[in-house]
C-alpha cells in the first residue's frame, strides 16, 4: 500500500510525457504479473493432477516428490476430494487386500506346512509395517483351533522371526494386538485368555532358545 501511495505521488508530480512512460511501464509490469500468475495457476493445476493420480495409484515416492516440490496437499479435485482423502480411501482397500492375502496364506500353510511358500506370499505384500496382522491372525488360529494348528502357528512365527520376514517390533505389536482382542475372543472361545498367556510363554521360551543359539554360533 505504501508503494502505491508513493507511485501515485510521483505520477502527480511528473510531466505529461513522463506520466505516459510510467503508465506504460506499469501496464507492462501488470501484464507480466498476470502472466506469472497464470503460469503459476497452470503449474499448480498440473501438480495437483499429478498428485491425485499418484495418491490413487499409491505411488508413495511420487507423492513425496510432489509434496517436497511444493504441491498443495489440500488442493481438491472436481468432486472436492483432497489427495489425502484419495490416498486414505485407497489405503483402506489395500489393507483389506493384505488381510485377505494373509488369511489365505495361513489357511494354505495349515494344509501344506510350507514355510517357504507363506514367507514368499507375505513378502510379496511389500508391507513390512503390516506384518503384525499376520502375527495376530496366526495367534487367533492357534487359540481357536486344535493343538496341531497351535503348534504349527508357533513354529511358523518362530521361523518367520528367525528368517527376518517379521521383525521383532512387528512380532511384539502383533502379540499386543492379540492381547487387546482376547476379551472379545473369550465370548466365542472360553479360556482364550489363558491360552494366550500360554502362547506368550511358549513364544518367549522359543525366543530365548533363538538368542542362545545365536550366541553359541557367534562364539
Amino acid at each position: 500500500e505504501l508503494h502505491e501511495v508513493v507511485a501515485r505521488a510521483r505520477l502527480a508530480e511528473a510531466p505529461p510525457a513522463a506520466v505516459d512512460h510510467l503508465q506504460e511501464v506499469r501496464a507492462v509490469d501488470q501484464l507480466h504479473d498476470a502472466q506469472r500468475d497464470a503460469d503459476d495457476a497452470r503449474r499448480q493445476a498440473r501438480e495437483a493432477e499429478e498428485l491425485f493420480a499418484a495418491a490413487a495409484d499409491e505411488r508413495a515416492a511420487k507423492v513425496k516428490e510432489l509434496v517436497d516440490g511444493g504441491a498443495d496437499v489440500n488442493e481438491t479435485d472436481s468432486v472436492g476430494r483432497t489427495a489425502l482423502m484419495i490416498a486414505a480411501k485407497h489405503g483402506e482397500s489395500e489393507i483389506a487386500r493384505a488381510k485377505r492375502v494373509i488369511a489365505e496364506a495361513l489357511a494354505e500353510y495349515i494344509d501344506t506346512s510350507d514355510v517357504a511358500e507363506i514367507s514368499m506370499r507375505l513378502q510379496g505384500l511389500r508391507m513390512p509395517h503390516f506384518m503384525h496382522e499376520a502375527v495376530k491372525s496366526a495367534l487367533t488360529l492357534a487359540i481357536e483351533k486344535d493343538a496341531r494348528i497351535r503348534d504349527l502357528m508357533l513354529e511358523l512365527l518362530e521361523r518367520l522371526q528367525e528368517s527376518g520376514h517379521i521383525s521383532t517390533s512387528q512380532m511384539a505389536k502383533g502379540f499386543a494386538r492379540m492381547q487387546e482382542r482376547t476379551p472379545d475372543l473369550e465370548l466365542d472361545v472360553p479360556g482364550a485368555g489363558k491360552q494366550f498367556e500360554a502362547l506368550v510363554r511358549s513364544s518367549w521360551i522359543a525366543l530365548v532358545r533363538q538368542k542362545a543359539a545365536a550366541r553359541k554360533k557367534r562364539g
